[in-house]
């Protein structure tokens, strides 16, 4: 039901997004200088990154699920700063967001909303994620 693109539309507009179609993504600039790089692209939108601690790579928000027009999902990926694959840490199933990296890098982690619906955040949960993919580990229920 309902108008095809309307919520998203609205969330852009309630969400700080730009109204003209343009997406947002992470973009990279070097300290010795050198033109800003983006490692993400695509018609997606991107949030939140958390560089690594070695500074190769950054996790973010995103929803690049099929059905990213029709659900809420929000998954934590991750990407070389200078670009390449993106991986998908979490499950295309919950909402997640505001990654953090472990000290050694090898654990990301975040809250999450186990299964996204719409906009309400109920049984909020701290999760952690190993950085190159795997099974999650629910630090609030042990």
């Amino acid at each position: 039901g309902g108008v095809p693109g309307a919520r998203q539309r609205r969330h852009k507009a309630e969400g700080g997004f730009p109204p003209d179609g343009r997406r947002r993504h992470v973009v990279c600039g070097g300290l010795s200088g050198g033109g800003p790089r983006k490692p993400t692209d695509g018609d997606v939108d991107d949030a939140q990154p958390a560089w690594s601690p070695d500074g190769r790579e950054t996790a973010f928000v995103s929803n690049r699920t099929k059905e990213r027009q029709r659900n809420t999902v929000a998954d934590i990926h991750v990407v070389g700063v200078d670009g390449g694959a993106t991986r998908r840490v979490t499950d295309e199933v919950g909402s997640y967001g505001n990654p953090a990296w472990s000290p050694d890098g090898a654990t990301i982690a975040c809250y999450c909303v186990a299964k996204a619906m719409g906009s309400s955040a109920k049984n909020v949960n701290v999760f952690t994620f190993p950085s190159k993919g795997g099974a999650e580990c629910d630090l609030t229920n042990g």
